[in-house]
């Protein structure tokens, strides 16, 4: 009988191309059944950087960790860590991270947990919850002055903890996102991510923008949340630029200097009134007490001396400089200029003279005719007069003689009535300020020759400058004082 060649090879075709398919949809389904444990098999070629095994398929879900610390104002460090482990497995893998405002991962904290914190044992129905094959928990307790940081990341299906790191860090590595790094680091290689020698590099070192964007988020959202609204906007004001978290740090600021407000009928409105009313005397008040504590810094160098000597009468005269200047802290600065800035549209607007004139403003620094005068003046000035104590100490920390210096902030921003002579505040980056401040010389005359003998070395003691407060006249410190060397590293 006569063969159809070409009829058998079409069919057996067919037939292999069948058996292919049925393998591969059989594979599929095994895959996606046994979670994709995938990511436990390295798929790299050899030892080639061109083919990484990054985790590509897998969808991982980083939970918020548990914290337990003895200050509350530390429980930041807990929505730091997420957001910067979310961070980090996006940039170094192509795993799928459910981030902090993934709404099923939302869903799910709601379902699971009111305090927000989940432990391992919550990871299979977080996977469930959110088709997580990878749910990473964690916890941050503190400890005889360090941190101490566990995190895992479960298999959901298989219920197996694929990846886990431990360690006790300072405050210093917590903040400088020293521990951050190691533990995602840790985590991403225990589920078999790859590294190029590049991506090893930049685990190393941390992106400080980055990193400092990330943290003020944090210390933001967790103020805005327990009502401290400009501790808040000081801390969105500090979420770098062109960042991923730029933009719900800028939202959050609207929300507290806007507020929400309800105008629909009359005694809708009367209520509104109320409300803004006590939105703003909160606002002012805890504006108030920010700038007051600070606003300002006291920045010396004392890296030139010139003497006199008078053999005669056996004393020294010494002239120290460039001396002591008073130093606006830009961070400070711009939360206040944020919030003034607004409370000027708001003033200027007419249809808010109904509730603006009930609104206790505040008083920032000092002014000669007490605090009635200030408050007429809203605010007067944003001025400071510091009063700076520098001693001159022999070698065994004994103050010979104390000279004090007068240096001011020089920073006239002045409001007539409520009504602002500047169009608008507009603060400057740091390095401004520093450059625009006026050093002030130290002097010390008529030290006897014989306290010298055991050497010298001029200190700092203290600076404080007089506020009107509305508990009275009170005296209060700069927010740091800080050699020029010491100021330029920190704030360069």
């Amino acid at each position: 009988m006569k063969k159809n060649l070409p009829a058998i090879i079409l069919a057996a075709t067919v037939i292999l191309a069948s058996c292919a398919s049925n393998s591969v949809s059989a594979a599929s389904s095994e895959s996606k059944d046994s979670g994709q444990t995938m990511f436990s098999e390295n798929i790299s070629s050899g030892n080639s950087q061109k083919n990484l095994y990054k985790g590509k398929g897998i969808a991982v879900a980083v939970c918020q960790p548990e914290i337990s610390v003895t200050a509350k104002n530390e429980e930041w460090i807990s929505q730091y860590f997420q957001d910067s482990l979310t961070t980090k497995f996006s940039r170094f893998s192509k795993m799928t991270v459910l981030d902090r405002k993934n709404e099923s991962l939302i869903k799910a904290e709601q379902e699971l947990s009111e305090s927000g914190y989940y432990s391992d044992e919550n990871a299979a129905q977080i996977g469930q919850l959110t088709n997580a094959q990878i749910v990473v928990t964690g916890s941050i307790r503190k400890i005889a002055g360090s941190y101490e940081v566990n995190f895992r990341a479960n298999d959901v299906a298989t219920n197996e903890i694929r990846a886990s790191t431990d360690g006790r860090y300072s405050a210093p590595e917590i903040q400088s996102g020293k521990a951050v790094n190691k533990t995602a680091e840790s985590l991403l290689e225990g589920l078999g991510i790859e590294f190029t020698d590049k991506e090893k590099a930049a685990f190393a070192e941390s992106d400080k923008t980055e990193n400092s964007s990330i943290m003020n988020l944090a210390k933001g959202n967790f103020a805005k949340e327990n009502d401290s609204l400009i501790e808040a906007l000081a801390a969105y004001s500090q979420v770098g630029e062109k960042v991923k978290w730029q933009y719900e740090a800028m939202s959050n600021s609207s929300q507290i200097i806007s507020g929400s407000f309800n105008t629909d009928g009359i005694l809708a409105k009367i209520d509104s009134y109320s409300t803004r009313i006590e939105h703003w005397n909160k606002l002012f008040l805890q504006l108030e007490a920010y700038m007051n504590e600070n606003s300002m810094f006291i920045v010396y160098d004392f890296s030139n001396v010139n003497d006199n000597i008078n053999m005669q009468k056996r004393t020294a005269d010494f002239e120290i400089h460039p001396g002591i200047k008073c130093v606006p802290n830009a961070v400070a600065m711009k939360v206040w200029a944020t919030v003034m800035n607004e409370w000027k549209t708001l003033f200027e607007d007419r249809n808010n003279n109904v509730w603006t004139k009930s609104v206790s403003k505040p008083v920032f620094g000092a002014y000669e005719g007490g605090r009635h005068s200030a408050e007429i003046w809203v605010p007067y000035s944003l001025r400071y007069v510091f009063a700076v104590n520098v001693g001159l100490f022999d070698d065994d920390g004994y103050l010979i003689k104390k000279f004090k210096v007068n240096t001011d902030s020089d920073e006239g921003f002045i409001a007539r009535d409520g009504g602002f002579i500047v169009d608008e505040i507009v603060p400057k980056p740091q390095r401004n300020y520093f450059t625009g401040g006026k050093w002030k010389t130290v002097y010390f005359e008529g030290i006897t020759i014989d306290d010298l003998k055991h050497g010298m070395n001029f200190q700092v003691i203290d600076a404080t400058t007089e506020i009107f407060s509305r508990q009275g006249r009170v005296y209060k410190n700069p927010a740091a004082i800080l050699s020029a060397e010491e100021f330029m590293q920190e704030y360069p």
